[in-house]
């Protein structure tokens, strides 16, 4: 389906000639001004602005789960239908959505969504790092999954980006804290997935031995590889809900996202920021509990997908780990020295992940 100026290619090439200049621009900068930072300008909400119009104002026609919205809003609009359906359990997705019927078109609707898929987690990078918010934007605007979630799984993206906002307000006051959990309820009210989200938050607020956390993950990886078909059928029948039902049980063909067995593609692409969080933390002893937090996190979830990584649309499982990607990757290399050669590092880092997400999409 001809999507015109609004199609992945445009995206991805636009996207990545910018990521990969900025990236040699990285290169250049002493590693003490990499960490040292800037104060925030006008370009990262310029930024900001042009990514929400662009993927909000995509055709209602482009992408699978973008088409089919719209169709279903349509019928709701025009009275085919009296009423969404099966929704029930995600009420805020169906509040949204029923409001935008009274007074907008299906276009105005996904625009809005655009916005709150995308402020949501440019907050969230700003409270995490606020004089690295550029770097923090491209990270996450050339991420392997952002584009995708902005414009085909919109109510898994809106879901995780209010979650990720959520996040952000972790391991601060108390009264911050009752703020996250507030957030990551309505982002699980928005997508029931996000329940995950808040478990493993919940989680690393408590187990917080990283090198545990971290084996953890290592035995998820083998328990997934030696009981695959064992734990799908045990989360198909633990979890009463069709649509995770369906993404368990359907048949593996090429053109789904699990279509080689066991993953160990995307276990490796899953590895880098535990890697890179096991060596700053081992080598640099860092204490820095955000940091801590997000990493554990990140751990927790992704040992979620690790179990279950071989059945149809385990991306969808997987993007609850990987929405955090970008920053639990960029975080210690813009707070703490942990390398020689930093900014060249992190530059070549964001070149080879500007180039996957680009092959892969």
């Amino acid at each position: 389906m001809d999507t015109g100026f609004f199609s992945t290619t445009i995206w991805l090439n636009i996207t990545s000639v910018f990521a990969i200049l900025y990236a040699i621009y990285i290169c250049t900068k002493s590693n003490n001004n990499l960490i040292r930072g800037s104060k925030i300008s006008i370009f990262p909400i310029l930024i900001i602005i042009i990514t929400i119009i662009y993927i909000g104002t995509r055709p209602i026609w482009c992408y699978a789960d973008t088409h089919l919205y719209t169709l279903m809003f349509n019928l709701v609009q025009s009275g085919v239908w009296p009423e969404l359906k099966n929704n029930e359990t995600e009420p805020l997705w169906t509040a949204i959505e029923y409001g935008c019927i009274e007074f907008t078109t299906a276009s105005g609707w996904l625009f809005i969504i655009a916005i709150l898929y995308v402020i949501g987690m440019s907050i969230a990078a700003y409270r995490w790092l606020p004089r690295h918010f550029l770097i923090a934007l491209i990270f996450l605007f050339t991420a392997f999954s952002f584009w995708p979630y902005g414009t085909n799984g919109i109510r898994n993206g809106m879901a995780t980006s209010i979650a990720m906002l959520g996040l952000s307000f972790f391991c601060r006051t108390k009264k911050e804290l009752i703020t996250g959990y507030l957030l990551l309820m309505l982002a699980s009210l928005t997508h029931k997935s996000c329940l995950l989200t808040v478990v493993a938050a919940t989680a690393a607020l408590f187990l917080k031995n990283t090198k545990i956390n971290i084996s953890i993950w290592l035995i998820c990886i083998v328990l997934g590889l030696l009981f695959q078909e064992q734990f799908k059928s045990f989360f198909s029948l633990a979890i009463d809900d069709k649509r995770m039902e369906y993404y368990l049980n359907i048949d593996v063909t090429k053109d789904v996202f699990s279509n080689t067995g066991f993953r160990w593609d995307f276990i490796l692409y899953s590895a880098l920021p535990i890697l890179i969080g096991w060596f700053s933390i081992s080598n640099k002893k860092i204490t820095d509990k955000s940091y801590l937090f997000l990493l554990h996190t990140y751990i927790f979830s992704n040992s979620f997908w690790v179990l279950i990584n071989t059945m149809s649309y385990s991306n969808r499982f997987a993007y609850l780990s990987w929405f955090l990607y970008p920053i639990v990757i960029l975080y210690p290399f813009c707070k703490f020295k942990i390398i020689r050669n930093q900014s060249l590092i992190l530059g070549i880092l964001l070149i080879i992940l500007t180039l996957f997400t680009y092959i892969m999409l």
